[in-house]
C-alpha cells in the first residue's frame, strides 16, 4: 500500500479514506467509523490505526510484507519504537530524530585516592607519573613498597597498643649496621641469606640467632658527614654540635633505664628521661655495606631518683635537622670507643598522623613519613666505602 498515494491521489474512488496527514495533526476527536472505509480488510479502528502504523514504519519497500501481517494478523517485531510508543519529539524531520538513553553517568570517584591493599597513597595523574607516558600499573595505581610496608604495619601494631599518654613519648630511630649470627668470639660474622635484594628478617629468627651492631669505624663516620654535606643543603633546616655526658642507671625490664644528660662543659643538667625500648625490627640489605634497624622506644621525663649501678658515656654528636626527621652523627666514649649514625623520626609528625583519625589518609602519611626516613638511610648507606 502506497502512502503517498492515499494522501496526494485526488482520485474520489479513494477520497473518503481519511489521510495519514489529518490523522496526525487534526484534534483526537476519534477514528473514522467503519462506514468511512472502504477496504474491507481493516475492520476495526484498531486494526487501522495498526495498518498504518505498520506502513510508516516499514516504508515503501515492505508494502507486501506489511500486508500479508496484517492479512495474517501475526505480532510483529519492530526495529525501533513505533510513533506511538515514543516520546513526542516535534514535527518534520525531528519527528525522526533517534531516541537514545542518556549516557551513562560516569564513576566520579577519583581511582588515584582509593585506598585499595595494593595501593600505598594517592599519586597524582598517571600520565604524569612516569617518564614514559604509561600509566604506573594496570589499575593506575603506583603498588605499594613492600619493605616500608611491612614496617609501617609492625609500627602500627605497637603504636595501637599504647595509650594517648606513651603515644606522646614515642621515640622511632634507625641505624646502620650489620645483622650478626650469635657465635662465639669477637668475630661475628654478617648475615648472610641467599638473597640478592633487601629485605625484612623475620623476628623470630632475629631473636632467636641474631644480634646487632652499630658500630661504624671513625673513617665510615667522617665520610657520612662528607656525604651529608654534599647533599642538597636547602632541604637541611639547621645543624647542631653538641658534647654531652650521660648517666645511666640501669633499671628494672618494665620500667626501663633512667638517664641524665648532663652538658660536658658546664655540667649543667639537660634532660632526665627514662628510656624503654619497646620492639626492633630488622633490614637485611646484602648489596649495601651495613643493614638497617628500626627501634621503637619511650621516653618520658621523671623525677625517679637514681638507683642502681650507674655507666657514664661522652657523646660528641653533629645533628642535622630536616623535615620529618633528624641524623645524627655520633662518637661515643665510655669504657670503649664507638662510632653511630642513626636517623630518628620526628615524633611530633609520626604521632599526629597516627593520631588524626578525621583523616582517611592519616597511616598513608605514616607510610610516607617512614618511606622518607628508610630513603634517606639508604642514600647514605649506598654511598658509604666499607
Amino acid at each position: 500500500m502506497d502512502i503517498g498515494k492515499m494522501i496526494n491521489d485526488d482520485n474520489g474512488s479513494d477520497s473518503r479514506r481519511t489521510s495519514v496527514k489529518s490523522l496526525l495533526n487534526s484534534p483526537p476527536t476519534g477514528l473514522p467509523s467503519s462506514d468511512d472505509r472502504p477496504d474491507s480488510k481493516a475492520s476495526s479502528t484498531s486494526d487501522l490505526a495498526q495498518q498504518l502504523t505498520n506502513e510508516m514504519e516499514s516504508g515503501e519497500d515492505d508494502d507486501d510484507e506489511d500486508a500479508a501481517a496484517a492479512v495474517n494478523h501475526k505480532p510483529r517485531r519492530y526495529s525501533r519504537p513505533p510513533i506511538w510508543a515514543t516520546k513526542w519529539q516535534g514535527t518534520g524531520r525531528h519527528a525522526e530524530r533517534d531516541h537514545r538513553p542518556p549516557p551513562h553517568r560516569q564513576d566520579r570517584r577519583d581511582p588515584r585516592m582509593e585506598r585499595q591493599s595494593g595501593g600505598s597513597r594517592a599519586l597524582p595523574a598517571s600520565s604524569t607519573t612516569t617518564i614514559t607516558g604509561c600509566p604506573p600499573s594496570i589499575s593506575g595505581i603506583k603498588p605499594f613498597e613492600s619493605v616500608t610496608r611491612t614496617v609501617t604495619s609492625w609500627l602500627h601494631a605497637h603504636l595501637s597498643t599504647m595509650s594517648p599518654e606513651q603515644l606522646q613519648t614515642v621515640e622511632l630511630e634507625a641505624k646502620i649496621g650489620t645483622i650478626q649470627h650469635k657465635k662465639a668470639g669477637a668475630d661475628r660474622a654478617r648475615l648472610d641469606l641467599p638473597i640478592v635484594t633487601e629485605a625484612v628478617v623475620n623476628q623470630q629468627y632475629v631473636q632467636a640467632q641474631c644480634s646487632f651492631s652499630s658500630q661504624l669505624p671513625e673513617s665510615l663516620l667522617e665520610e657520612a658527614k662528607r656525604i651529608l654535606d654534599a647533599a642538597d643543603p636547602k632541604f637541611i633546616k639547621s645543624t647542631e654540635h653538641t658534647i654531652h655526658r650521660d648517666e645511666i642507671y640501669e633499671g628494672q625490664q618494665d620500667k626501663g633505664n633512667l638517664r641524665i644528660t648532663r652538658d660536658d662543659v658546664t655540667g649543667r643538667q639537660v634532660a632526665k628521661i627514662r628510656k624503654k625500648a619497646i620492639a626492633h625490627i630488622m633490614i637485611h640489605c646484602p648489596t649495601d655495606p651495613f643493614d638497617i634497624r628500626l627501634s621503637l622506644a619511650t621516653e618520658s621525663p621523671t623525677d625517679d631518683v637514681p638507683q642502681g649501678v650507674c655507666r657514664t658515656r661522652r657523646k660528641d654528636r653533629i645533628s642535622y635537622l630536616y623535615d620529618g626527621f633528624r641524623a645524627d652523627l655520633t662518637k661515643v666514649s665510655g669504657s670503649s670507643m664507638s662510632s653511630e649514625l642513626e636517623m630518628e623520626a620526628d615524633s611530633h609528625k609520626l604521632i599526629g598522623y597516627f593520631t588524626d583519625r578525621n583523616d582517611p589518609h592519616n597511616m598513608d602519611k605514616v607510610e610516607e613519613l617512614l618511606q622518607i626516613l628508610l630513603d634517606s638511610m639508604r642514600y647514605v648507606n649506598r654511598r658509604l666505602k666499607a
